[in-house]
């Protein structure tokens, strides 16, 4: 029950395709994390359903040329899904709801897309570009509902922050006396970032 029912290991440039399409999907329920990757080049994961997984929906680490596509995080233990210490990673048209933590977390990587992509009721953000994180563009998101803000970036910088929705988030005034209350929008800490 504590296993991850999928691990991607790449060894030299072969792709790798997880595909959820068809009469029953490929399901990720109810395990510690619902899937995971590393060291990985040329990934595509589409049409997954993760759910219900007592900690991380789905983390992807140190990994280049991702792409997760049309994929549904929903009611897992943290984050829906992590890119960590990744370069060159998409999130395209997924969706990301009612996880613990926040619904999409882009920590420590390095030019990385999220496009078209939904997060709402999540306990604390709805996306959280993280710690070093360069470069990355997050554009055409639906963010509601999520326990503290839309969008946090934190010591990261030249980022791309811009055409997302983001309304009827929490607030974030009480976790530090260096920022502000800032109800229903973006957090921005320690970094250069465009909005």
């Amino acid at each position: 029950a504590d296993a991850t029912p999928f691990v991607i290991t790449m060894l030299g440039d072969k792709q790798v395709a997880f595909d959820g399409k068809g009469s029953s999907g490929t399901r990720l329920h109810a395990n510690n994390h619902g899937g995971g990757g590393g060291n990985g080049s040329n990934v595509i994961v589409s049409d997954c359903r993760v759910y219900d997984n007592g900690n991380m929906g789905s983390v992807i680490v140190n990994s280049e040329y991702v792409d997760v596509n049309n994929c549904l995080f929903i009611n897992n233990g943290y984050h829906g899904i992590s890119f960590n210490t990744n370069k060159h990673c998409n999130y395209n048209g997924c969706i990301s709801n009612r996880n613990t933590y926040s619904g999409f977390d882009i920590y420590k990587s390095y030019s990385c897309k999220m496009v078209g992509c939904q997060s709402v009721g999540n306990g604390t953000m709805g996306v959280e570009v993280d710690s070093q994180s360069y470069y990355n563009t997050v554009t055409g998101c639906d963010f509601r509902n999520n326990g503290s803000c839309g969008i946090t970036v934190y010591r990261s910088s030249r980022n791309v922050i811009t055409s997302n929705s983001i309304t009827d988030n929490g607030q974030r005034g009480d976790l530090s006396p260096d920022f502000s209350a800032t109800p229903s929008g973006i957090w921005v800490h320690d970094d250069n970032t465009s909005l």
